[in-house]
């Protein structure tokens, strides 16, 4: 079976999902913003049946798998995309056991990634040497000290991006040789998944200085209840009036600045957190550290902090 290249995704399709994503929120009790997740990708799902009911799609050429493949998304994506279509068709297959009777649970299992080429994969970190490079850039004005006491933290705490952007200076408690991370919902942290939890920073003595001093200033002039990763003016040179989390706030523009800067190769705020993780690692001494270290990424479980 082929469907039509210009088809229109099917009405009823749409619905389907739609179904889906209702039962996830209300009964498996998922945040609003995992189903968010599940209908983005869900929507490939629908862009590759087009007008072919959902339920007879297990004759469609090509699979959903190498639909996916030529999509340019990346291979963890892939792998995510075809876990929730795995989740959707089983809900639908108790739902609606006529309309999916047909959809055969082995063609369901078999909506896995497309087995890449083999080849040697280096994951990418930012190195505790480039975040020092990075700490030390130049500039005397208000934004280019949150910078580089930013890139610090990310380092130290190895938190999420959006977590660090909606930090309150409050959930910060700095304790020489190092310091606590209260990430609590309860306290305006996002976290991924509503999860609470202390964190603990790394012991690295230069850039805790870089840390605290940042945070001292701002607990001086704007209060306990202030954001860490402070909004500032368009100058850089003076605080903004709104100090309320934006969004779709992100450390990542400011992030390829500092960069630019140090001379370093960019990459995403998420690769600070894997540097984080490789860190400890690399310190690691047995199943123990390894639990500790986990937990301290507020993993779910130990089997990928491992993956790193």
């Amino acid at each position: 079976m082929r469907r039509h290249t210009r088809a229109l995704i099917s009405r009823d399709n749409w619905k389907v999902t739609r179904a889906f994503l209702r039962y996830c929120g209300e009964v498996r009790q998922c945040s609003e913003r995992s189903v968010e997740v599940y209908r983005q990708r869900l929507a490939q799902l629908l862009d590759w049946a087009r007008d072919v009911p959902l339920g007879r799609c297990d004759q469609l050429r090509p699979v959903f798998p190498q639909f996916l493949a030529v999509q340019k998304l990346s291979v963890a994506y892939q792998q995510k995309v075809c876990s929730t279509a795995r989740a959707f068709y089983g809900w639908a297959q108790l739902r609606w056991p006529r309309k999916y009777k047909a959809t055969d649970p082995a063609w369901v299992e078999s909506l896995k990634r497309m087995r890449p080429e083999e080849s040697v994969c280096q994951r990418q970190v930012f190195e505790l040497d480039e975040v020092r490079a990075m700490a030390a850039t130049d500039g005397s004005r208000l934004v280019d000290k949150r910078d580089r006491a930013c890139v610090a933290l990310m380092l130290l705490s190895g938190m999420r991006d959006e977590a660090f952007c909606t930090l309150p200076a409050r959930a910060l408690t700095i304790e020489p040789p190092t310091g606590t991370v209260r990430q609590w919902p309860a306290l305006g942290v996002r976290t991924k998944n509503g999860k609470a939890g202390n964190t603990f920073l790394l012991n690295v003595p230069d850039l805790l200085e870089v840390v605290e001093d940042w945070d001292a200033r701002i607990r001086r002039d704007l209060g306990e209840e202030a954001l860490w990763f402070t909004r500032l003016q368009p100058s850089g040179m003076q605080y903004a009036r709104d100090q309320t989390p934006g969004a779709n706030r992100s450390f990542s523009r400011r992030l390829k600045l500092l960069c630019e800067k140090a001379g370093i190769y960019h990459r995403s705020p998420h690769k600070l957190r894997h540097g984080h993780a490789v860190w400890l690692m690399r310190r690691a001494r047995g199943m123990a550290d390894l639990k500790a270290i986990s937990q301290n990424l507020m993993h779910a479980s130990v089997s990928t902090t491992e993956r790193l």
